[in-house]
């Protein structure tokens, strides 16, 4: 019996792996179709293996979990002291004696869609100046928001890869292109001629071209068109 693939890879705070080179890349690789569709999910070439698909949907309960917003009842004090830390080390915010409690609530909301470690993450970044923002001045809602924005940006791509994998069908065989003998069959059994003598009252190939638009490109295509 073959053997089903290992758990979803996870970093040693218990979090999915950024990038898992199986299931983020090796896996589509294989299955997907080169066709990328505007709407709907794209389809892949086969089936998927067992354990192919254990990766994947490992890969993906792992990544929608980890990604889930922070309980505010339960995480509401590590998301508060991570913000008012953060806020705190600017120089700024401890001048105009503002309430980095108050000013950390208000913050909470904004990024209330976000798991806490990512908001963790975030004001780390902006705190150790590994960000853009300007370190003279403490950052608005909004630039916070990118931060944390930026950090679950691989992992929810990855997410809705995954799941995409899941959702996906299997892409049909292009149908064949019809034979000169089947394409003359088909014309005949409508009434109508492709080929014939000069002097067939019948339609020659040509007139049929013209009279129902076959380009000469599309007429050519025809495997074993008369020439």
């Amino acid at each position: 019996m073959q053997k089903l693939a290992r758990p979803a890879k996870k970093t040693a705070e218990g979090l999915p792996v950024k990038f898992d080179q199986e299931a983020d890349y090796e896996i589509p690789r294989r299955l997907f179709s080169a066709f990328k569709p505007a709407v709907g999910h794209r389809e892949i070439k086969r089936n998927m293996r067992a354990d192919e698909r254990a990766v994947i949907e490992a890969r993906a309960a792992a990544l929608e979990l980890a990604l889930q917003p922070f309980d505010p009842s339960a995480d509401r004090t590590t998301v508060n002291a991570s913000i008012a830390a953060m806020l705190g080390g600017f120089r700024s915010m401890r001048q105009e004696g503002e309430d980095l409690q108050s000013v950390a609530t208000v913050t909470r909301a904004v990024l209330r869609e976000f798991p806490a470690w990512a908001i963790t993450q975030g004001c780390l970044k902006i705190a150790r100046r590994e960000t853009k923002i300007d370190p003279r001045y403490a950052p608005n809602d909004s630039q916070i928001h990118e931060v944390v924005q930026a950090i679950v940006a691989p992992y929810r791509e990855n997410m809705e890869m995954a799941q995409s994998l899941l959702a996906a069908s299997v892409e049909q065989s292009p149908k064949p292109r019809p034979t000169y003998d089947e394409l003359v069959a088909s014309c005949r059994a409508d009434g109508l001629m492709i080929g014939g003598k000069p002097n067939d009252p019948r339609k020659a190939a040509a007139e049929f071209q013209a009279a129902n638009g076959v380009s000469k490109e599309q007429w050519d295509a025809i495997p074993d068109a008369k020439r």
